[in-house]
């Protein structure tokens, strides 16, 4: 499947060079302009032919439809090509296609799916590599669903824990910004009209709202700048992350929640991965790419190798501090039992279960909180202006 690419260069007599070639993939851009004598110095997809990435909810389908239509002994070929056709996203539909045709030409499944890192990640291209060694490609697949479908469950049970809270939040900032722009000064000039001195409460407001009519739109934008100089730093900066993961995990409230979600989701893809038939060493290198977290990655990185050297997990997994230790006594057990996918299974429930209570727990005490707070907020405001009228009413 061929695609747009734009392309800047230079040519072997330092000359700049840009243009547009079709190619499959950046590589074949490198390369071809390599053998015409140009280096590339940048090279991007044309934006109508850029893919969306896929969002959870697409890999869960794209998986459950898949393991159902191979249990179905149909031929691979014809299950990417019945999947094509159902499919009603089109950037799906071509990425099928895509996977399809690479298929036809002999690649395997898990080798054609890696070429798509944007779209499937290495835990479950790993998972198909599996199924297709060991010949149970449907119950690899079928696990694989699963898998996203329990992520996917728990994703959406926070965002509707959280989204409510965020709304009524976000609707009392409205309210309040748009008192002091358009509601204040309106008595800003009755109290011009009576020439009288106004309570320091009333001017401190008068000045608030003055300052929003000038700044307010400059207030927003650097506020925007600020956010996307953090998020580009983020992306750019990888000692730049790291800090900022630190912090996170640092605060009081928020840190634990945070670590207790990274457990859960490493628990639960190592059980998976253990489960698969994965070595153990290979399963924990899996599982750290699908915590989502630059510092567990690392430390799990650095655990492989440990055992890979003979250590035990649960003795590795001791010397960091990122791991609690209910974690680390139900991995032993589950050692020593020989049931160490139960326990990753059991351990991975318990840290969800938390997480899901404590957002609970934390929506249900912010919502009374911000409206407590809007009630504050706009009681004070009336206060501030109706105090000069009562003034001026006591004096006549």
């Amino acid at each position: 499947m061929s695609r747009r690419y734009y392309f800047q260069g230079l040519n072997l007599q330092g000359q700049p060079q840009h243009g547009v070639l079709l190619a499959e993939n950046k590589q074949e851009v490198h390369q071809s302009l390599r053998s015409q004598g140009i280096v590339v110095t940048k090279v991007r997809a044309s934006f109508l032919d850029r893919q969306a990435k896929l969002t959870l909810l697409d890999i869960s389908l794209f998986s459950r439809q898949l393991a159902n239509l191979i249990k179905a002994n149909l031929p691979l070929i014809e299950v990417l090509n019945l999947m094509a056709q159902a499919q009603q996203k089109r950037s799906l539909q071509t990425l099928i296609e895509h996977i399809k045709h690479q298929v036809t030409q002999g690649i395997p499944l898990s080798e054609a799916l890696m070429a798509t890192k944007n779209h499937f990640n290495a835990l479950f291209c790993q998972l198909i590599r599996v199924g297709e060694q060991s010949g149970t490609l449907s119950t690899m697949l079928s696990k694989a669903a699963h898998y996203q479908e329990s992520r996917l469950a728990f994703r959406k049970k926070i965002r509707k824990i959280l989204s409510y809270p965020l709304l009524i939040g976000i609707i009392a900032l409205l309210v309040t910004t748009g008192m002091l722009i358009f509601v204040v000064p309106q008595f800003q000039a009755l109290f011009q009209g009576l020439g009288m001195e106004l309570p320091r409460v009333t001017q401190a407001l008068l000045q608030v709202s003055r300052f929003l009519q000038h700044f307010g739109i400059l207030l927003v934008a650097l506020l925007c700048l600020s956010l996307y100089a953090v998020c580009l730093s983020k992306r750019r900066s990888l000692a730049f992350a790291v800090l900022l993961e630190k912090t996170s995990l640092q605060l009081p409230f928020f840190g634990s929640m945070v670590r207790k979600n990274h457990m859960a989701s490493f628990s639960r893809t190592l059980s998976l991965t253990y489960e698969a038939g994965l070595p153990l060493v290979a399963a924990l290198k899996a599982a750290a790419s699908a915590t989502g977290s630059l510092l567990y990655t690392a430390v799990i990185d650095h655990i492989a190798k440990q055992v890979a050297s003979g250590q035990t997990l649960h003795s590795a997994m001791q010397q960091s501090s990122l791991f609690s230790p209910m974690l680390v006594n139900l991995i032993a057990l589950g050692e020593a039992s020989g049931t160490l996918e139960t326990m990753l299974n059991k351990a991975a429930e318990l840290y969800e279960e938390e997480v899901e209570r404590t957002l609970t727990l934390l929506g249900d005490l912010t919502e009374p909180l911000i409206l407590s707070l809007l009630g504050l907020v706009v009681g004070g405001i009336v206060i501030a202006l109706y105090v000069p009228i009562f003034q001026l009413g006591t004096a006549l």
